[in-house]
C-alpha cells in the first residue's frame, strides 16, 4: 500500500507517485494507493486506489466510520504486506495535531498490525510538540527503511532513533524493498 498526498492536483506529489509506481512495479510489486482523491489516481495512474479519510478524531471522522470509508482504509492496510509512505513533508506537527495525525494515523495503524514500513523520498521536519516527538521516535525506530531527500531529514532520523536505516539519495531506483 502506497500513501501520499496523491490525486490532489499537486504536480510534485503526482510525479513522485509516478516514480514510486515504476520503482515498485520493477520489483514485481503491484501496489494499491491510499490517496487524497482515489478516483483521480485510478483514472490517471491505472492503479487500484482507496480514499484516504481521517480515522482518529479529525474533521468528519464520525461520518467516515458511519459510511464505511474509514473501515475500508483499515481493511486495506490490514490486507497489504507493507506500507510505503512516499514523498513530501507529510510528517510534520507545525500545522497542528489534526494535520499531523491525519498522516501519522495510518502509519501507526500499519505498525500496530506489524506491517513493514518504508519511508521513501520524505522530508522529516523536527517535531515541535510532545506528541510529535513521541510519534516520530516510535515510527523511525520501527521503519524498515528511510530514504530522505535532505540533510535536515537525516538529522531528524539520527535524533529520533532511525539513523541506521536512514539514507539520503535522490535516485530511489538504486534501492529495493
Amino acid at each position: 500500500l502506497v500513501q501520499g498526498f496523491y490525486g490532489a492536483g499537486n504536480l510534485g506529489d503526482d510525479v513522485m507517485l509516478t516514480v514510486l509506481l515504476g520503482w515498485l512495479r520493477s520489483q514485481g510489486i503491484q501496489p494499491t494507493v491510499l490517496a487524497e482523491n482515489a478516483a483521480r489516481v485510478e483514472r490517471t495512474f491505472h492503479v487500484p486506489a482507496v480514499q484516504k479519510v481521517p480515522l482518529l478524531g479529525q474533521w468528519g471522522w464520525p461520518a467516515n466510520w458511519l459510511d464505511g470509508s474509514a473501515a475500508a482504509v483499515v481493511r486495506r492496510i490490514a490486507a497489504h504486506d507493507a506500507l510505503v509512505l512516499g514523498g513530501g513533508d507529510l510528517l510534520r506537527d507545525d500545522r497542528g495535531w489534526k494535520n499531523f495525525f491525519y498522516s501519522m494515523e495510518t502509519v501507526l495503524l500499519a505498525l500496530a498490525l506489524r506491517k513493514p514500513l518504508y519511508l521513501v523520498n520524505v522530508g522529516l521536519g523536527r517535531p515541535r510538540t510532545r506528541y510529535g516527538r513521541w510519534a516520530m521516535r516510535f515510527m523511525l525506530r520501527r521503519a524498515r527503511f528511510v530514504l530522505v531527500r535532505d540533510r535536515r531529514s537525516v538529522d531528524v532520523c539520527a535524533e529520533f532513533g532511525g539513523a541506521d536505516r536512514c539514507r539520503v539519495h535522490a535516485d530511489v531506483s538504486r534501492h529495493r524493498l
